[in-house]
């Protein structure tokens, strides 16, 4: 009912994709949020564990390590991340031999060795089930894009990409440390503060890079990582792992395109979306030139993309097994950058969302899904509509950075859900002013700021 109200309030609601604003409602203002600006409140960490300049394998690993610095509450971190990674090194070009789908050891392994010199890998992360975020605009009529990052507890550490090639682009990186570690098959360094123990081995703080699920590079163009329902995948004895409700449809096949491209993976990608668009055309094009594997069993993800123009975009990958003729790669990449894209998936769906179009979470936006997502109960089960339904009936077509932030909590994580998995952090990115506003834990009495054009541009 508020929603319907509203609704005949605003002269016209603002699209997911065109981003069009016009006349709408701006709630009120509330109390002021207690904001501390990263920069000015970074400190060093007392006995520091950064390891010996000769045991890592790249340039600048000691420097890197060597800048990090935490605020407040062992929370948030920042470094100068000046590591000299061959990024173009894990692009693998036709007639070279490809990372097989789904096989991220071979992956994680290659990583270490170039980080480290050797294979630290035990283990991988388990899929998180979460992230949600929609797009409004402030008064200003600039762009906002909010995110969620949902699942295992871990720190946040920003890295600041400076030091980079020549005719690439400038970025914060933000990454949880967790993701990354438990790459190396530990959760030592899940809980909060775990950094700022003395003495504790900090080197795996290296390897960040590969763990970045969101960012903005100096042109205000921006990405999120949002994870999705699993794949089928593996084999066992009898049949298929994850077997299918009666009456569903099929999982999809894991992403493994086979076009003659040269092959890109995750990590790969986030750098290059980072260092190479300025906009989200650029973005386009970059899905395009590729073909994109999945290399983490049980894990997909898809992508919001938007620019400093207000231009916004979802780019999300999807095959059904009946559809993919046996030893060819016909995984199909939906970009849907318009709201009638948005509309006609939305729309199919029977548990409808208030303002739907305007965000995302972890179900399948593309047409083919969406037509069965309602008998789909691996799908449903998967995404939490309930969770997201309270978020957007919270939300305004119009909003300050701070109302966007409060409205964020509104889709958080709570204690409710399996191995403690939880909402770590809420951002809300300003692509065209370039700042950054945000949150750790759904707690608001810290709120943290960053101008990113101004420290990328030092």
């Amino acid at each position: 009912m508020k929603k319907s109200i509203l609704a005949m309030l605003a002269v016209v609601t603002i699209s997911f994709y065109g981003c069009q604003k016009e006349e709408t409602t701006i709630i009120a203002g509330q109390e002021p949020l207690n904001i501390i600006d990263i920069m000015k409140n970074g400190k060093k960490i007392e006995n520091a564990n950064f390891g010996e300049e000769g045991q890592y394998q790249l340039e600048g690993s000691m420097e890197t390590l060597t800048s990090l610095r935490h605020v407040s509450r062992g929370r948030v971190y920042y470094m100068d991340y000046k590591v000299q990674f061959p990024w173009q090194d894990f692009i693998i070009n036709p007639g070279q031999h490809r990372f097989d789908v789904n096989d991220f050891p071979a992956f994680n392994k290659l990583v270490n060795e170039t980080f480290y010199g050797k294979n630290t890998a035990t283990g991988f992360i388990d899929a998180p089930r979460g992230c949600s975020g929609f797009i409004c605009n402030n008064e200003k009529g600039e762009l906002l894009f909010g995110r969620n990052l949902d699942g295992v507890p871990g720190q946040m550490v920003i890295l600041f990409n400076r030091n980079v090639p020549k005719g690439e682009y400038k970025s914060v990186m933000l990454s949880n440390v967790a993701y990354a570690n438990r790459w190396n098959g530990t959760r030592v360094y899940d809980n909060d503060s775990s950094l700022l123990k003395s003495g504790r081995d900090l080197s795996v703080l290296l390897k960040q890079s590969m763990a970045v699920m969101d960012g903005m590079n100096e042109h205000g163009l921006c990405f999120a990582a949002y994870q999705l329902p699993n794949y089928q995948h593996m084999k066992k004895e009898g049949g298929v792992a994850e077997i299918e409700f009666p009456g569903d449809s099929p999982r999809p096949w894991s992403i493994d395109q086979k076009h003659g491209k040269p092959q890109i993976t995750l990590s790969i990608l986030h750098n290059r979306i980072l260092s190479t668009c300025r906009t989200v055309e650029d973005v386009k094009k970059l899905f395009k030139s590729y073909d994109y594997t999945c290399l983490i069993p049980n894990t997909n993800v898809h992508w919001f993309v938007a620019d400093a123009t207000g231009k916004c975009c979802v780019f999300e990958y999807w095959t059904r097994p009946e559809n993919r003729p046996a030893g060819m790669g016909c995984d199909t990449l939906y970009i849907m950058d318009t709201e009638m894209d948005r509309i006609a998936s939305t729309h199919g769906a029977l548990a409808q969302v208030p303002y739907e179009r305007n965000s995302i979470e972890n179900y399948y936006c593309n047409p083919e899904a969406a037509a069965t997502y309602n008998t789909d109960r691996w799908q449903i089960g998967f995404s939490n509509k309930t969770r997201v339904h309270r978020m957007m009936s919270n939300y305004y077509p119009v909003m300050s950075e701070e109302q966007a932030l409060r409205c964020l909590q509104e889709g958080n994580f709570g204690m409710e859900l399996p191995d403690n998995q939880t909402t770590d952090w809420s951002c809300i990115y300003n692509p065209k002013q370039g700042t950054l506003l945000f949150n750790m834990r759904d707690d608001l009495s810290e709120v943290y700021y960053l101008n990113i054009f101004e420290e990328l541009a030092k």
